[in-house]
């Protein structure tokens, strides 16, 4: 984990020194755009197919991962920014038909996981059109998940058998995404269409809006 904080610490200097030299030697005019989107994560997926796959007792409801982002346009074909990210999955387990509990077994819980994400956005973008933009970039980010666990089961304080996950909750853990390929098509002089496809965290594809000013 040290050695993961070590890392992410770089690239956000990194990124930070880089943003200060671009600015420093472009003379263009400057851009802001400010953006919000919905996004199909991994996590969120897993639970969807496990909840359609298990026919004794488990459901689960998720909120897509919704972002803000805002990027500065430090060049030609460089912006820097940020990103604030938020999804939220529901899990409930109810199986009455388990007769010989054992004691790494609950008859009912329900759990629930929210993850926020806060990043560092550096893009790079291939075209500067005013009408047509595709880019490519880095956003190192930090994961800060919460939990929460409760059940009817009498057993369910005693064992706990969610104190492992609850405990790795309570840690910010680094985060890496490849921004593979992003696209804003701006139909307006201001208000345009965001798209991505991404490898990392915390999705792997986007939809939204964007506003430039």
């Amino acid at each position: 984990m040290r050695k993961k904080s070590i890392v992410f610490t770089v690239a956000m200097a990194a990124m930070l020194l880089f943003s200060g030299v671009a600015q420093a030697q472009y003379r263009g005019g400057s851009e802001s755009a400010v953006g919000v989107n919905v996004g199909a994560s991994l996590v969120n997926l897993l639970f969807r197919a496990v909840s359609y796959a298990d026919e004794s007792g488990w459901k689960s409801t998720q909120i897509p991962t919704l972002q803000a982002t805002y990027d500065y346009r430090v060049a030609e074909r460089i912006s820097i920014g940020g990103a604030a990210a938020f999804s939220n999955i529901k899990v409930d387990y109810d199986n009455p038909n388990l007769q010989n509990i054992k004691d790494d077994q609950l008859q009912n819980f329900n759990l629930g996981l929210t993850r926020i994400n806060i990043a560092a956005r550096a893009l790079f973008y291939y075209t500067t059109g005013k009408s047509f933009e595709l880019y490519s970039g880095l956003r190192p980010g930090i994961n800060i998940w919460s939990i929460s666990a409760d059940s009817t089961d009498p057993d369910f304080t005693e064992l706990d058998p969610l104190e492992d996950v609850k405990m790795f909750a309570r840690a910010a853990s680094p985060g890496l995404q490849i921004i593979g390929l992003g696209t804003n098509i701006y139909p307006t002089d201001n208000i345009g269409i965001n798209l991505e496809l991404t490898l990392g965290q915390p999705y792997f594809a986007a939809i939204g809006m964007k506003y430039r000013f």
